[in-house]
């Protein structure tokens, strides 16, 4: 993440610390975008499906924007090739319903 000057590596030991920076900024009337989240995929799609709803439950109650990873291929709504989705054909695309509906929930 870039903070100004400063690009800070995340992980579990520093999260914290990112969570009370993000909420510190939005308190300030700063914007705050969480980019490039979801999930590779091979995980467990209810799994994936109930994790992501609780990110974006997060990010929508402090007013934070999001971005996924990629529209289409392993982290996308469409052609992701997980085995344990019942695809819509999409204009000849596989369409991830139940993750489109997730993501117009919160948007």
């Amino acid at each position: 993440m870039f903070t100004g000057n400063v690009y800070l590596i995340l992980n579990t030991s520093n999260l914290g610390d990112y969570e009370k920076l993000s909420f510190d900024l939005i308190k300030r009337g700063l914007g705050v975008h969480c980019g490039e989240c979801g999930a590779y995929n091979k995980t467990p799609n209810h799994v994936f499906l109930s994790w992501f709803e609780d990110v974006l439950d997060v990010l929508h109650q402090n007013g934070i924007g999001f971005g996924i990873w990629e529209f289409s291929v392993a982290f996308g709504i469409l052609n992701s090739g997980r085995q344990d989705v019942a695809y819509q054909d999409w204009y000849g695309q596989k369409l991830d319903r139940k993750y489109l509906n997730l993501l117009m929930k919160y948007t």
